[in-house]
């Protein structure tokens, strides 16, 4: 029987209202009354001691999560003879699925929004150690508050995987929303989830459940493209569902990240969210308190294909159908004794990335986007006789209290070039101001720090003027992370700059004016065995960074225009490629991710743009800034998730922090009245 309203729950928790019941118990809004605050109370009334073990599970999964997306568990106990409790922050919002049965669906942007939040919540669950598997993603599980917060809740079927042992939560599944090896004995993981998320995403816009797993999978069925339901959808975010969707694992994206980006590069620009839907910032670890927020940047728009038509999902081989059958007959079981048990709801939603076998139809000069697999044809596009233009809105600076989220794991501190002892040096920091010290003492200055792969040495060029781009007479350095064991690497005339430590760090590619022309050159990390590499003998070529392959480079290329380019390392089998798509504009600083992406600073140097290494047209452009330029370097994470900057705040350069997804302002990381440059990541020593 259900507690009354205002019956005293364990001393502590005044009951409100029932917001659900089910089989195993209800969930109850209640007041703690000593803490004066709204909670949840999920209740489970010990049908079977399975139920009692899940129940457990639960509180011991959510009791260890922090994250803005997600339920944050602040009690479990048990009352003798009654039941177990749970309790946890109260979400003040509708959830999904009533939102899709009053027909109320959001706009496809709204949607991607809250999709944002929910895969940074996904990522967060499949990147602990264990990984957390959710598992029963769907609309009543997603609940979206009065100020756009999406939030993922009920992980009463959450599984951890614990390599090939796992300990799980229910053996249960949702039709239309669980996918096929979710119903019989295969394993389930982060797909699984990735599935649930897209079928979630196609009910919440087009108001329809996809067809079922498990009858696709059968042949029994086939998946309704998303642009049948509705023509509104664009016609990547349509794909990018649609490849989620598959019926085997390995067809799908293989990480929730991947599917995230891939939404990311689909979605048509936008105007930055309105309060109401915007995602939120995760207070992961807190900015310097002197740190201050830039202007919002507008999006710039992309153009996209007029039309492209998606193939429905056809059946496919490699199932075990044997076992699905089986794991079918006793889902029917299981959901007819009322173990499906929905607690809350929000919106799980993702973004897109880049496939291999993805087929754009587009020139160089068209700057156009095409939808992104599964399997699809795109209508042939005539290329625009016009050079595209880039544009940015004016926007004022707006300052906002809202937590800003820093890098974890790998990319926690960095090196960079500071003025504040009247010239430039090298000086190194944790991301959030603290741990400060002054690395280089040279006469003449330092600059262009790069750090080794394992983050104990650092590469820099010398003499250097932050004022002066020219670098003759210039010689690399090496020295350890406390500035220790300077020693010169440059054994030639002329002038050495721009290093770049190899990701086995046995190499060092540097540009150089040894033989009077700007050239790339190739010498091992103690500066012998010195290998031109540029592609022609009169062509000035520099900033080259390396592919995390080790096998590739990405550099600038003088043509009229400066313009980024691939090539090879291999002197003997020489090749190079045009990377850019704007030949109109000027192009500088690229950088290679771990994840095979590649940035370049584009333009008036107020945008950055992310491209696939291998689909170099789908690229998203993200403004730095609106109001202000001058960007000189931009470096991604060790991770690929975030981008390090400097900029020219009016008449002050310092170093800002951009998140490649979901958050949307850039984050001020030093403020010394000085000129602050050349920012570059420390990756994590081995064993510290």
């Amino acid at each position: 029987m259900a507690l009354e309203k205002g019956y005293l729950l364990y001393g502590r928790y005044r009951i409100d209202v029932v917001l659900g019941r089910g089989g195993m118990g209800s969930v109850y809004k209640a007041l703690d009354e000593n803490l004066g605050i709204p909670v949840a109370v999920k209740e489970n009334l010990f049908t079977t001691e399975e139920y009692a073990r899940q129940f457990r599970r639960e509180a011991t999964i959510l009791a260890g999560l922090r994250h803005s997306n997600l339920p944050r568990v602040t009690d479990h106990f048990v009352i003798a003879g009654q039941g177990q409790y749970l309790v946890m922050d109260y979400i003040d919002g509708d959830d999904l699925r009533s939102r899709i049965e009053k027909g109320n669906l959001p706009s496809e942007r709204l949607a991607v929004d809250w999709a944002r939040q929910i895969c940074d919540a996904l990522n967060y669950l499949h990147n602990r150690q264990p990984p957390v598997v959710h598992r029963d993603i769907k609309p009543g599980n997603i609940r979206v508050t009065s100020d756009g917060r999406a939030v993922l809740v009920d992980f009463g079927l959450a599984r951890l995987m614990e390599g090939p042992t796992t300990t799980t939560g229910a053996k249960a599944m949702t039709p239309g929303y669980s996918p096929p090896e979710q119903y019989g004995a295969s394993r389930t993981d982060s797909r699984t989830d990735i599935y649930a998320l897209a079928a979630t995403m196609y009910t919440l816009m087009t108001g329809a459940m996809p067809e079922d797993g498990l009858e696709r999978a059968l042949g029994q069925r086939t998946l309704t493209p998303i642009r049948t339901r509705n023509p509104k959808i664009s016609t990547g975010i349509a794909a990018a569902i649609e490849k989620a969707l598959e019926v085997l694992p390995e067809n799908r994206f293989q990480t929730i990240g991947e599917f995230q980006k891939a939404l990311t590069l689909a979605t048509p620009s936008v105007p930055q969210p309105s309060a109401a839907s915007a995602p939120p910032k995760k207070a992961v670890t807190p900015p310097p308190s002197t740190a201050t927020e830039v202007p919002k940047a507008a999006t710039l728009k992309i153009k996209k294909p007029a039309s492209a038509t998606v193939a429905a999902n056809s059946p496919q081989k490699g199932f075990p159908w044997g076992c699905a059958l089986a794991g079918l007959f006793m889902s029917a079981i299981v959901i007819s004794a009322g173990i499906l048990f929905a607690f809350r709801g929000d919106e799980i939603l993702s973004l897109i990335q880049s496939i291999s076998n993805l087929t754009p139809a587009v020139t160089a000069n068209s700057l156009t986007q095409t939808a992104l697999l599964p399997t699809f044809t795109v209508t042939k596009m005539e290329a625009p006789s016009h050079t595209p233009e880039i544009s940015t809105a004016t926007l004022e600076p707006t300052e906002t209290a809202t937590p800003f989220v820093t890098p974890e794991g790998r990319a926690q501190s960095i090196a960079f070039v500071s003025t504040r002892t009247g010239i430039s040096q090298i000086f190194s920091m944790n991301l959030d101001g603290t741990n400060l010290k002054q690395l280089t003492d040279e006469a003449e200055g330092a600059c262009q720090p790069d750090w080794s792969p394992d983050g104990r040495q650092l590469l820099f060029t010398s003499p250097c003027d932050t004022s002066d781009e020219k670098f003759s007479g210039t010689s690399i350095f090496r020295i350890n992370a406390d500035g220790s064991g300077r020693t010169s690497l440059t054994k030639v005339f002329g002038g050495d700059y721009d290093p770049a430590w190899s990701p086995d760090g046995k190499k060092i590619l540097v540009t150089s004016l040894q033989d009077g022309r700007i050239h790339i050159y190739l010498m091992d990390a103690n500066g012998d065995n010195r290998i031109l590499l540029s592609s022609e003998t009169g062509a000035t070529e520099y900033q080259a960074r390396w592919a995390p392959s080790g096998d590739k480079i990405v550099y600038v290329k003088m043509i009229g225009l400066p313009i980024i380019f691939t090539g090879g390392i291999d002197p003997q089998k020489p090749w190079w490629e045009e990377f850019s798509v704007f030949p109109n504009f000027t192009t500088m600083s690229p950088d290679w991710s771990v994840d095979d992406y590649i940035l370049y600073v584009l333009g008036s140097r107020q945008q950055v743009v992310i491209c696939p290494m291998n689909t170099r047209f789908l690229c998203e452009k993200r403004p730095l800034s609106v109001e202000y330029s001058g960007t000189q370097v931009a470096r991604f994470s060790p991770d690929g998730q975030w981008v390090l900057y400097d900029m020219n705040l009016k008449t002050n350069r310092d170093i800002y922090l951009l998140p490649i997804v979901g958050q949307k302002e850039p984050r001020r990381i030093t403020s010394d009245p000085s000129v602050e440059t050349d920012p570059a990541w420390r990756p994590i020593p081995a064993g510290s």
